[in-house]
């Protein structure tokens, strides 16, 4: 059983990060493994990722992104959800930062000309070649790691849609033994098409 821990979903959505969970939960249905969605309250956030740290193991964090309005909704939380974060990852914990959800774990950049386009980033630092679109203001990188295995993005899209490959890397980290099936390598053909428009 894998379990995907998503900090305030209804919020953290805005360019439909949160299809990001769905997609890996469809290649683990299609590899007969089951998993389930916990959705994390910002005040909740600090006691969930405590209990989540203890046993990272078969664990996924999702922290999407989401309006300015939304993220400042939960300012006074901020600081432990960034703290629990970052832990998470340094704990060996999975995950996926996208967005305004990656400004809120690495603060420590710079306002910039607004950078909106398709992304096609090169596979460098252990990840695959990822594609989607790239919506930011910020000097951050376009795609970083948080610990091993907690990407940060501002790749949106969602990008686990478009780069397969990268859904298949978080899996493996997460343990499962991921083998082709009639009905990935046909969700990777809609992913290959999108990725040529």
């Amino acid at each position: 059983m894998i379990e995907f821990y998503t900090l305030a979903p209804e919020r953290m959505n805005l360019n439909g990060d949160q299809a990001n969970v769905f997609v890996l939960r469809r290649r683990l249905e299609w590899l007969g493994i089951e998993s389930k969605v916990v959705s994390i309250a910002p005040e909740d956030f600090e006691a969930a990722a405590a209990r989540i740290i203890e046993a990272p193991e078969s664990k996924f964090l999702m922290v999407g992104h989401g309006s300015k309005a939304a993220v400042t909704s939960f300012a006074n939380h901020h600081e432990a959800i960034r703290q629990g974060v970052l832990d998470f990852a340094q704990a060996g914990g999975v995950g996926l930062v996208v967005g305004s959800g990656y400004e809120l774990v690495c603060p420590d950049f710079e306002r910039t000309p607004r950078l909106s386009d398709y992304a096609d980033l090169p596979a460098e630092d252990g990840l695959p070649r990822v594609f989607g679109y790239i919506n930011t203001d910020t000097n951050l990188p376009a795609i970083s790691r948080l610990g091993d295995s907690v990407i940060a993005t501002m790749v949106h899209g969602p990008v686990l849609a478009r780069t397969p490959e990268l859904a298949d890397l978080l899996l493996t980290s997460l343990g499962v033994l991921v083998a082709p099936n009639a009905n990935s390598v046909e969700a990777d053909k809609y992913a290959e098409g999108a990725r040529s428009h």
